[in-house]
């Protein structure tokens, strides 16, 4: 068997080097990146990083925080409430139901399960946030303790 080594040195041209088409100033390092870990930018394309593939979205921190785990062009967006109700947003703030691709209050029950809600008295969702309504301290606090609150 002398044919092991055949193949190598003929067979068209040889394939480009790397560098000859550089998607980008600065060549493809996006991996590794905070934009690659936060916000899902990890392709490198001819307008720079960005979010193509699905696993490089459900990867990143804003998926995690904020319910853009979803790539559309270029860019990590919220596509479904599941991931906007798994996302810290939903739980602080009640962005728990996609809207334009973001993650925003819709419901009063959205606003009600968030800190909002229990900490501050916004539990009534209006034109994408959560506000507190004359009354609802009133309703919040009957769930607390009765003691007075200067002790």
């Amino acid at each position: 068997g002398e044919g092991a080594t055949s193949g190598s040195a003929s067979g068209g041209p040889a394939p480009a080097h790397p560098g000859a088409s550089a998607p980008a100033p600065g060549g493809p390092a996006c991996r590794g990146t905070a934009a690659c870990d936060y916000d899902g930018l990890c392709t490198p394309t001819p307008n720079g990083c960005q979010a193509t593939v699905e696993a490089d979205c459900r990867g990143a921190g804003a998926c995690r925080d904020w319910g853009a785990c979803a790539p559309k062009n270029g860019a990590c967006v919220a596509a479904s409430d599941d991931d906007c109700r798994a996302a810290w947003t939903c739980k602080i703030s009640g962005r728990c139901t996609v809207q334009a691709e973001k993650c925003t209050p819709v419901t009063d029950a959205d606003c009600r399960r968030s800190e909002l809600c229990k900490v501050e008295h916004k539990c009534t969702a209006e034109t994408g946030r959560c506000i507190k309504q004359a009354g609802e301290e009133k309703r919040a606090g009957k769930e607390k303790s009765d003691k007075p609150e200067d002790e």
